[in-house]
């Protein structure tokens, strides 16, 4: 057994013990919402963290490899989208629906669609999203855990996915962001210091890294047409508000409105920055290592080649962090949606007890289910990506619409998602248009909302 491998099981046992130390007892609004005391930085943390999974790591430094600065302009757009997410949502959410458990509680509070079937459509949309995301990043963790020990693929996701629904199962979202935070930090230390080590070496020439990112950003910019650049920055822009139920879970968790919103405000400017530092690190270790094979591996091989022994196990820790960070969140929401949207909203007379024991058995019947999705054919990546950009047409106009509309009817809810959904779907199969199917999604749901919100009466 190398350093490396024995450094990551001596993490593995301090885990087991923060699992078991944070442990809490309690009732449904400790496991779903923490008892809404979570404090800044643990907020700031876990939207941080939620964010950083295996695409903003291996997927950004293997872009910025392949495509130079280019990632970055996106990237400024992102920060925008959630920047303008947090200033202008997050306090109000967290204000308006300081009794909510969940994204179905907002879309369907007793002050917005009042009503258990828009509650179960929302609650299934939003399972359906993070369970797909979960699935995904149970495979990359174990691809992780396979390249370190050798163990077999299925052994490999199961060793990555048993350890998140330990403490997702015990320690609710306290405990999912609370080792948020502690990942977090180990990351934002380690990878920062292998930017830092490329940057000081003797064979590094800043002017020639920036001569040979701008020669890779223009060619991806003069390869794209005025509608594919638009349809690109739209859907980086809109994917990127911080509207979508591991999200709102945070704003609802969070101690006040104004640690909501500042704390989700500094996670959009430290995203740009560590856009910026994955891109430095990928396109930079390409041309120090002009043999590399450009692949969701450049990041682990680039650390290898020039990170001291003792860091390169720490970076591996890391990047185990940076996978269970985006893993947990997505498990612990995904119960917290079943048992309060779907069960919650199928039975409406549940008890706190009934609720939390649904979650914490939901929380394991989904993880094991991930185990073997996830140790199967690569090819449900498609189906998990068509999901994803599919789910933000039917939640996000109905989102925005329960924070700021006054007095709407139920009745308006479910038809805009479908509308949504439908019109998006309809646009991909039949129109040949290079105008973004996402855009037409959204416009559609919006003016189904629009005019039904006027023709109704309030409910």
């Amino acid at each position: 057994m190398d350093f490396t491998q024995v450094l990551i099981l001596v993490f593995a046992i301090f885990y087991i013990g923060f699992i078991i130390y944070t442990r809490k007892g309690g009732n449904f609004k400790e496991f779903s919402v923490a008892n809404r005391n979570i404090g800044g930085f643990l907020v700031f943390a876990t939207i941080c963290a939620t964010y950083i999974g295996p695409a903003m790591t291996l997927g950004f430094s293997r872009d910025g490899a392949s495509n130079g600065y280019s990632l970055i302009l996106l990237s400024c757009i992102s920060t925008l989208g959630l920047f303008l997410g947090g200033w202008i949502f997050a306090a109000r959410i967290r204000e308006k629906f300081s009794d909510a458990y969940s994204i179905g509680d907002v879309i369907a509070h007793k002050s917005t669609h009042n009503h258990p079937a828009v509650k179960v459509t929302v609650g299934f949309f939003s399972l359906l999203m993070l369970g797909s995301i979960f699935i995904v990043i149970s495979y990359a963790g174990g691809e992780l855990i396979n390249n370190i020990f050798g163990f077999s693929k299925i052994w490999s996701i199961a060793i990555m996915t048993s350890i998140v629904i330990l403490y997702s199962a015990f320690g609710g979202i306290r405990a999912t962001i609370q080792t948020d935070a502690i990942q977090f930090v180990n990351f934002i230390v380690i990878i920062p210091l292998l930017a830092l080590i490329i940057f000081f070496r003797d064979d590094f020439s800043f002017s020639s890294y920036l001569s040979q990112s701008s020669a890779k950003a223009e060619t991806v910019f003069n390869s794209m047409n005025g509608m594919a650049i638009f349809g690109t920055v739209f859907f980086w822009f809109i994917t990127s508000t911080g509207l979508d139920a591991a999200l709102v879970g945070r704003f609802l968790s969070s101690e006040k409105p104004k640690i909501a919103k500042r704390s989700t405000m500094w996670a959009s400017i430290f995203l740009l920055f560590w856009t910026i530092l994955m891109v430095f690190i990928g396109d930079a270790g390409q041309m120090l290592l002009p043999d590399l094979e450009v692949s969701d591996q450049s990041l682990l091989i680039i650390a290898k080649a020039f990170l001291p022994e003792v860091f390169y196990g720490i970076f591996i820790i890391a990047m185990i962090g940076v996978v269970m960070s985006t893993q947990d969140s997505a498990l612990n929401t995904s119960c917290i949606l079943f048992s309060e949207d779907i069960a919650g909203g199928l039975k409406p007379n549940m008890t706190d007890k009934q609720k939390l024991l649904t979650a914490k058995l939901i929380t394991v019947v989904l993880g094991i289910a991930a185990i073997l999705i996830a140790g199967l054919l690569t090819s449900v990546l498609q189906s998990i990506i068509f999901i994803l950009s599919h789910s933000i047409t039917v939640l996000l106009p109905i989102t925005v619409f329960s924070v700021l509309v006054k007095n709407p009817n139920w009745k308006s809810a479910i038809p805009t998602m479908m509308a949504g959904l439908m019109s998006q779907l309809l646009w991909e199969n039949f129109v040949d248009s290079a105008l973004p199917s996402t855009l037409i999604g959204l416009a559609c749901g919006s003016l189904v909302y629009f005019v039904l919100h006027k023709s109704l009466k309030p409910a």
